[in-house]
């Protein structure tokens, strides 16, 4: 990919790592994004996804990262660390 100039893509695939206290479901609706989805690349889709996750002050680290593209589909993997939890 180059990232020097946005590329338009389809999203074919959304896939979560990282987490297991919710499904995917959630957390992919937490992101904004949804298959079929055109973004570019880059783009302001996949930081305000981030932002999304950030806002919610669940995780130490997130992360989408492209893990393949095909013509013009994009299939991406959130990669998600949660924040440790004091008890």
């Amino acid at each position: 990919m180059y990232y020097s100039s946005p590329r338009e893509y389809k999203i074919a695939d959304i896939a979560v790592e990282g987490i297991d206290n919710y499904e995917d479901y959630v957390l992919i609706g937490i992101s904004g994004l949804s298959v079929g989805q055109t973004i570019a690349v880059p783009g302001t889709d996949i930081t305000d996804a981030i932002k999304r996750f950030w806002r919610h002050g669940l995780f130490s680290d997130v992360q989408i990262l492209a893990d393949k593209t095909e013509g013009n589909n994009i299939w991406l993997r959130i990669k998600l660390s949660p924040r440790p939890r004091i008890s």
